[in-house]
C-alpha cells in the first residue's frame, strides 16, 4: 500500500451511519466536546463512561475492552509497547519485546484506579519508556521504565505519581521527545491555554512556561521529530483550523518557536497525528467526524517542501475515532486506529525507503 492514488481510498457512507459516529465521538473524545465548546464537560464521568456505553451498546457492539484512546513508543533497543484506555477509563497495555517477538497478549494496569480519559507515551534515553495518563478530573499521571528487569524479562516499573505543578485541570496532555534526547511535556487547559515544560538528560524538569498561540483557544496539539532536525508543532484551534510552528535554532533567537501559520485545505478532522516515515518525509493522519482517514505528507526532503493535498485512506470498514503513530526501532512506522465499535487494527511500513505498507488493516 503507497500513499498515492488517493481517489481509490474513498469510502462512501450512509448519513446514518455518519450521524452515528458524529455522536459516539462527542461522548467518547475531550477534544470533540472542547470544539463544541463544551469545556465544563471536558472531565464529566457520565459523559466518557456511561454516554459511551450506551451509544455503543445500541450499536450491538460487545461490552467488553472496547477501545476508545491509544498511544505507543518505542525504544531504540527494540522494545514496543502500546497502551489503550477502554470505554470504562481503564487502562490495558501490550507489548512487543523484539522486531521479530509477537505481541504479548492485553493486560490491564491495576496499579492505576482512576477513570482515565487520555494516555500518552514517549521514549526516554535508548532503552526507557514513560507514560502519562489523564484522569476524569483532569490530573495527571505518570510512570516509567526503573532500567531493571522482571524475572520473566519484562521491565520493572515505577509507582503512578501525580504531576503536582500543574496545578489545574487539563483537557488534553502531551508528551515528545528529540534526537538529542530532550523529552517536553505539552499541556492544554480547559479554556485552551497551551503550557510547556522540558527535561534534558540526567537534569530536573523545567518550569511550566506559557506557549504563545495567538490568543486562540487549542484543542489539540501535536509534536514531532523532523529530518531537518528541527522539530514541527501543529495545533487544532476551537474553530477547527490547524496551525503550525517549527523550533527554532537556539543560536538565532531565545524564542524556542516561529511565529503560528495557518495550514490550508485541511479536512474538519478532530484528531490527528504526524509522524515521519521511513524515508524521512514528514506525514500528517487525522479521522474527522465521519470517521474517515485523512493523509497529506512533505512531497520531497528539500527544507520547506510543500504537502500533499490531503486524501482519504481506506479505512477496515466501520468509521474511526482514534489514530496513533510510533516510529519502529528499525525507523518503520507503524499505525493504529481504534474504530466505533472499539476495535484496535494496524498498518505498518514493510519496507525501507520505499514507504510500502502492508496491504490491509491488522486486528490488534
Amino acid at each position: 500500500m503507497k500513499f498515492h492514488a488517493p481517489q481509490s481510498r474513498i469510502i462512501r457512507r450512509s448519513n446514518s451511519i455518519r450521524s452515528l459516529t458524529a455522536a459516539v465521538l462527542v461522548l467518547l473524545l475531550p477534544s470533540v466536546s472542547s470544539i463544541s465548546g463544551a469545556t465544563a464537560s471536558l472531565r464529566s464521568r457520565s459523559g466518557f463512561q456511561h454516554g459511551a456505553r450506551r451509544v455503543l451498546q445500541q450499536q450491538g457492539a460487545e461490552e467488553e475492552r472496547l477501545f476508545v484512546r491509544f498511544t505507543s513508543a518505542a525504544t531504540d533497543s527494540g522494545h514496543v509497547q502500546v497502551w489503550t484506555i477502554d470505554i470504562e477509563g481503564k487502562l490495558w497495555t501490550s507489548q512487543r519485546k523484539s522486531g521479530k517477538a509477537e505481541w504479548s497478549r492485553w493486560k490491564m494496569d491495576k496499579s492505576i484506579s482512576d477513570v482515565l480519559v487520555g494516555v500518552v507515551a514517549a521514549p526516554v534515553g535508548e532503552k526507557e519508556l514513560q507514560v502519562w495518563a489523564i484522569n476524569d478530573v483532569g490530573q495527571v499521571w505518570t510512570k516509567a521504565m526503573t532500567g531493571k528487569m522482571q524475572k520473566k524479562g519484562n521491565p520493572k516499573w515505577t509507582e503512578w505519581t501525580k504531576i503536582s505543578s500543574l496545578g489545574e485541570e487539563v483537557a488534553e496532555f502531551i508528551a515528545s521527545h528529540s534526537d538529542d534526547g530532550l523529552l517536553e511535556n505539552w499541556a492544554i487547559s480547559l479554556d485552551g491555554r497551551v503550557r510547556g515544560r522540558d527535561k534534558k538528560p540526567e537534569m530536573s524538569w523545567s518550569d511550566w512556561r506559557t506557549v504563545d498561540t495567538m490568543n486562540e483557544i487549542i484543542t489539540t496539539l501535536v509534536v514531532s521529530p523532523h529530518v531537518s532536525n528541527k522539530q514541527r508543532m501543529w495545533a487544532l484551534d476551537a474553530s477547527g483550523r490547524m496551525l503550525m510552528s517549527k523550533r527554532l535554532p537556539v543560536s538565532e533567537t531565545d524564542r524556542p518557536w516561529s511565529d503560528w501559520d495557518q495550514v490550508e485545505g485541511v479536512p474538519e478532522i478532530f484528531q490527528f497525528v504526524a509522524a515521519p516515515l521511513s524515508t524521512g518525509h514528514m506525514y500528517l493522519w487525522g479521522v474527522d467526524l465521519n470517521g474517515d482517514i485523512w493523509a497529506s505528507g512533505e512531497e520531497s526532503l528539500d527544507n520547506g517542501a510543500p504537502y500533499s493535498e490531503w486524501f482519504m485512506l481506506q479505512s477496515p470498514g466501520e468509521p474511526s475515532i482514534h489514530i496513533s503513530a510510533a516510529t519502529l526501532p528499525d525507523g518503520k512506522l507503524q499505525l493504529w486506529i481504534v474504530d466505533q465499535e472499539g476495535t484496535s487494527w494496524s498498518l505498518w511500513e514493510t519496507e525501507d525507503g520505499f514507504s510500502t505498507w502492508t496491504n490491509e488493516w491488522q486486528a490488534s
